[in-house]
């Protein structure tokens, strides 16, 4: 393939990747439900805010297409290698996943304003470095099990990721390959950059969260709720001190 042909295939391939990438899953979904998610919640368009504005079934659907099209992003850089005669596989592969995950985050039907990246990032490493991605996910389950602060499950998950990439390829764990593993650091990168409000909002001690978590007393033990019966005892004193 001449130079000028391969820009032009490698310019295709990122630019069909970034249009699947674009698709704005938590708007579409937001719209079903008669919810512009984009004024509700955090404002943001991903299954996050979808969950907290609509509900956790519409969150996980949101997430599952969001991800997906992350690894559709490296299938689709496959399958155009072939029908293009791309013979550098391994940059399709790239080329997609980066378009796919720009799109996500920079969708141009939304002024450049989309998604933090995390689930569409985890779909396309996943079709790149297929453990990383499994065990950062297993992080992420613990972070957010532990602190219900999902911006610290994503950003811990994603450094997770991004150094057991570097940490794969150099033990020679994973043929990953040193350019996939850099793409990954950058993906890395943009996705914890664009948590830069949550990391504020942390520090600042304001965070949103799914709940919180039981407040311990200082010999270990969570408060126990009081029963009906010792609350109409103790109403009984009362109005009996009243007496």
């Amino acid at each position: 393939m001449s130079s000028p042909d391969f820009i032009l295939a490698s310019a295709l391939i990122f630019l069909l990747g970034y249009l699947l990438g674009s698709v704005p899953w938590g708007l579409l979904i937001g719209f079903l439900n008669d919810v512009d998610i984009r004024t509700r919640g955090s404002k943001n368009i991903g299954s996050t805010n979808v969950t907290r504005v609509i509900g956790g079934g519409w969150g996980k659907i949101c997430f599952l297409l969001d991800f997906f099209k992350g690894y559709l992003g490296v299938i689709l850089g496959i399958w155009l290698a072939g029908r293009l005669e791309f013979n550098a596989v391994s940059i399709a592969k790239l080329l997609g996943a980066a378009g796919a995950v720009l799109g996500h985050i920079f969708p141009v039907w939304l002024k450049f304003k989309g998604g933090k990246g995390v689930a569409t990032g985890a779909g396309a490493v996943l079709g790149l470095a297929f453990w990383p991605v499994v065990i950062g996910f297993c992080l992420w389950v613990v972070l957010e099990f532990r602190t219900r602060v999902v911006a610290i499950a994503s950003i811990g998950a994603a450094a997770a990721v991004g150094f057991l990439s570097i940490l794969f390829q150099a033990c020679a764990w994973e043929n990953i390959g040193w350019p996939v593993v850099m793409m990954i650091e950058i993906m890395v990168a943009i996705v914890i950059y664009r948590h830069k409000e949550n990391i504020q909002r942390l520090i600042a001690g304001c965070e949103n969260s799914f709940g919180k978590l039981p407040q311990k007393k200082p010999g270990g033990a969570l408060p126990r709720k009081k029963s009906p019966g010792s609350m109409k005892r103790t109403g009984s004193r009362k109005k009996a001190a009243r007496r």
